[in-house]
């Protein structure tokens, strides 16, 4: 809430109180400005409103006497450093007919560096006890109207331990609170390490204190942080207190920065030869610290004065530096730059004639307002650069590796200043102080891009580098340049304070188009395994919903054949359904055996069991099983194996039986009826006790589509088409053959064309 309509509300709500009330201004100066004075008031001393304007305004000390106003003027310098509250008793010399004594009893509202605002009750005290009572409850109302500036303002009920909020935003909290305070116990809605301090007050209220009060941090639920509050009870009657807080977390901020600031400032110290801490606007000396010994044993003083500091220049100071160290940090000068908003100094480099010879230093000074006093405090820290050129080489190998440019902006004087850079870059800033505005016009206009000209126009200003870097550590710009050559290269510059004084920013610049065409490419593959990933599980969602159904069918039929058996008498229809039960058990246990299969494979548990076995033996018992079912389905089965001689080769023949009876079940299932499939085995020349062994299953059926060949050996993949059967199964049988193929070190490739039919070739290697 604003001032002014605060001060609208306290005029309303006070001109309602029967009696005198005004509310004055008190200024450090002396000065006294009357704000407003209540209907109550003229009404008292029996006058109009406009009869009085001669005293509104800083012109309402002339309604006191003069041989009184030092009085009033002690009394409210006493009521500033003291409670805030005064008592006065003054004749009134405006009234009509008889004059009139009133009693002032006055407290401070509200205090800032500038000024004091008081409430001051009136009381015609010529007849005290007639008018003792109605002034008792004058007073307890004005209370409780100017406590009311404070954010949040309640009652609390002793006996029933109620809370009511009658004025205030509330912080998120119910206006009526029941149990207080034991419902804030444990709820972090006090903050723990005030929580103590905020049960006292009940403790002090229970046992009838008048007034009491505290600071502690109250969660506020409607910004979902904890503000600092400093809360007042004031006794309103015997079960009554009258409740107020202000937000002090400005304050309590203030107070923390300072203190944090005082505390760095000192773990800088450490490490400085020189250093002050100087209360400037008392001229105070509160801390010196010094590690080289001086002339003849004296001590250089802060200049406080102008004699004074003439002294420590003439002593200390070189020729050379000394119009730039009067300039800098002679007090006064101090003084103005904190008046103009500059809270840090420095001098780059000086000299100063010590015992011990000539030194180079560089100092900084960095003033605050104390909180508690308002007094401006400047701290000193200066340090010894005699190496300079230690730093420097260290800096330009550095830039050498890593960085095409370094410099440093004047946050003051908006220049730019190259400190280092890798030779041959171009688009660096002057050697010498710039305009930082001019170097950044000639950048847009001859480097960047058309294309990111516009966001370099509008983030490259040392403003946004300040702002972000308020709530950053560094603030980071990326755009693209051309150098005149034709190439695009990409640049990324970094910002951030050179200290903690935050007076010059360190600007950065570095080469970055290989890094990020190097995230560009591991962003294509994370892209792309994602989508494998996605596909993955595709392909399982697919399979859990097509495995429920293929699953349930043999379930299903093993269950009601089983059912019909049992009621069966007929022992030929039960031989048959036996049949058929033990047939759909064998399907239901392959459906089993992919998977586990798969699964051993994806874990890396799956072993291969080789051992010499006879190839003819094995190959034509497959051509004996699939014979039949070929036959039953009409479709020509041709088998054919060069040499046809028996030989013998050391494989998994259970894993090779798998693969070979795999490839041409899908050819049986694939195939309509008069079609033909041909299952081929070739063995080649016998090298180092190898065979290359060639197997070949064709068959004319419905065929793949491309696209379907190309993550055809994934897990879970089906192809759905209408060229292909309903098909059943887990879709593993592919993904299972490619894996075994792999295992036994050897090679499978596919042909294949919709309504043209598919071609299998497996080579492997095997032990002969």
């Amino acid at each position: 809430m604003n001032r002014l309509n605060s001060t609208r509300e306290l005029k309303e709500l006070i001109d309602r109180i029967p009696g005198g009330v005004g509310i004055f201004d008190v200024y450090s100066d002396g000065r006294i400005a009357m704000i407003y004075l209540n209907d109550g008031y003229y009404e008292l001393i029996g006058a109009r409103r406009e009869d009085r304007t001669e005293y509104e305004g800083f012109s309402a000390v002339n309604a006191v006497p003069e041989n009184m106003r030092e009085e009033l003027w002690e009394k409210l310098k006493d009521a500033v450093s003291g409670n805030g509250k005064f008592s006065i008793t003054l004749p009134d010399q405006g009234t009509a007919g008889n004059q009139k004594w009133m009693q002032l009893n006055g407290k401070m509202m509200e205090r800032t560096e500038e000024k004091c605002t008081f409430y001051v009750t009136y009381t015609d005290v010529t007849d005290y006890k007639e008018n003792a009572i109605e002034l008792e409850r004058i007073h307890s109302e004005i209370q409780i109207a100017t406590d009311r500036i404070g954010i949040l303002y309640w009652i609390y009920e002793v006996d029933t331990h109620r809370t009511v909020i009658t004025k205030g935003k509330g912080y998120g909290y119910k206006t009526v609170t029941e149990n207080v305070p034991e419902c804030f116990r444990g709820t972090g809605d006090i903050h723990p390490d005030e929580e103590e301090l905020y049960f006292d007050l009940f403790k002090q209220m229970q046992n009838g204190a008048d007034t009491c009060e505290c600071y502690a941090r109250i969660f506020n639920h409607i910004i979902n942080t904890y503000q600092w509050q400093h809360i007042v009870f004031t006794k309103f009657s015997k079960d009554r207190y009258v409740g107020a807080s202000v937000d002090v977390t400005e304050q309590k901020r203030a107070e923390q920065q300072y203190n944090n600031e005082i505390a760095l400032r000192h773990e800088l110290l450490r490490d400085s030869v020189f250093s002050y801490q100087v209360n400037l606007t008392k001229e105070i000396v509160e801390e010196k610290i010094t590690k080289y010994p001086e002339p003849g044993g004296k001590v250089a003083p802060f200049p406080l004065t102008k004699e004074n500091w003439n002294w420590g220049i003439n002593l200390f100071v070189d020729k050379y530096s000394r119009d730039l160290f009067d300039k800098t940090f002679a007090t006064e000068n101090l003084l103005k730059a904190w008046n103009e908003g500059i809270t840090t100094v420095s001098i780059p480099s000086y000299r100063l004639r010590l015992a011990i010879g000539i030194r180079w230093f560089t100092s900084t000074v960095t003033m605050m307002r104390r909180p508690e006093t308002g007094d401006i405090i400047a701290v000193t820290y200066t340090k010894e650069i005699n190496e300079p050129q230690n730093n420097k080489l260290a800096i330009e190998r550095a830039v050498s590796e890593e960085m095409e440019f370094i410099a440093l902006i004047d946050t003051v004087s908006n220049k730019i200043r190259l400190v280092v850079s890798r030779k041959g870059e171009n688009c660096v800033p002057p050697e010498k102080e710039t305009d930082f505005d001019f170097y950044k016009e000639n950048t847009i206009s001859q480097y960047v891009v058309n294309d990111d000209k516009k966001q370099f126009e509008e983030e490259y200003t040392v403003q946004k580098m300040k702002t972000v870097l308020e709530i950053e550590p560094v603030f980071v710009l990326t755009y693209r340049c051309s150098n005149g050559d034709g190439k695009i290269r990409r640049k990324k510059l970094r910002a951030f304070y050179l200290d903690e004084y935050k007076h010059l920013i360190v600007l950065a610049r570095r080469d970055i188009t290989d890094l990020y065409n190097e995230e560009i490419r591991q962003e294509a593959v994370l892209h792309n395994a994602l989508k494998d990933a996605e596909a993955a599980n595709k392909a399982k969602s697919s399979f859990l919903s097509q495995m429920s159904h293929d699953i349930r069918t043999p379930m299903n039929a093993i269950i009601g054949l089983t059912d019909l058996a049992q009621e069966e008498k007929d022992q030929n229809l039960i031989k048959d359904y036996l049949c058929k039960i033990n047939s759909s058990g064998k399907y239901l246990l392959s459906l089993i055996n992919d998977i586990l299969d798969m699964s051993k494979i994806e874990s890396g548990k799956f072993e291969i069991y080789s051992k010499v076995c006879s190839a003819l033996e094995m190959f034509k018992t497959i051509y004996s099983i699939f014979l039949p079912q070929c036959n039953e389905k009409k479709i020509n089965f041709v088998f054919q194996m060069v040499p046809d001689t028996e030989w013998y080769w050391a494989v998994d023949s259970v894993r090779m039986n798998q693969i070979v009876m795999n490839l041409l079940s899908n050819a049986l299932k694939y195939t309509e009826s008069s079609g033909e499939i041909e299952f081929r085995v070739t063995r080649g020349d016998i090298s180092n006790g190898f065979a290359d062994t060639k197997i070949i299953i064709r068959d004319n059926g419905c065929g793949m589509s491309d696209e379907f060949q190309k993550h055809m050996y994934e897990a879970f993949t089906q192809e759905k088409t209408g060229y292909t059967a309903t098909g059943t199964g887990t879709g593993l049988g592919l993904a299972i053959v490619k894996n075994l193929v792999e295992l036994m070190n050897g090679k499978i490739s596919v042909k294949s064309k919709l309504k043209k039919g598919t071609e299998f070739t497996l080579r492997t290697f095997s032990e002969s």
